[in-house]
């Protein structure tokens, strides 16, 4: 599942990249009017800035979700380990009793 999220923002920083490129180059009507260059940049920066800013956000929850996902194993590593000494230290007492002696 992380595999996928990471696909898929991968995909979405190149496809950011690919327009990048495009909004760099400038059109015939901002080459003549300043206005509508700035104004046309500010729609510009909105877009890739909200974009980001998704991007942002599903990378803090993929942050969130490896970070539970760890604790997860943690738990099971330790509850496995403990069951493991626990079964050890059962078959120590048995042999023990069982010793003549």
């Amino acid at each position: 599942m992380q595999q996928a999220h990471l696909q898929a923002l991968l995909t979405e920083v190149q496809i950011l990249k690919r327009d990048l490129r495009r909004y760099m180059s400038t059109t015939e009507l901002e080459k003549q009017n300043l206005e509508a260059h700035v104004d046309l940049c500010s729609e510009r920066y909105k877009g890739l800035h909200d974009r980001l800013s998704a991007i942002e956000v599903r990378l803090a929850k993929m942050n969130e979700d490896m970070s539970t996902s760890h604790k997860s194993s943690q738990k099971t590593i330790i509850a496995t380990a403990g069951t493991v000494v626990a079964g050890l230290l059962s078959t120590v007492v048995v042999i023990l009793m069982k010793m003549p002696g």
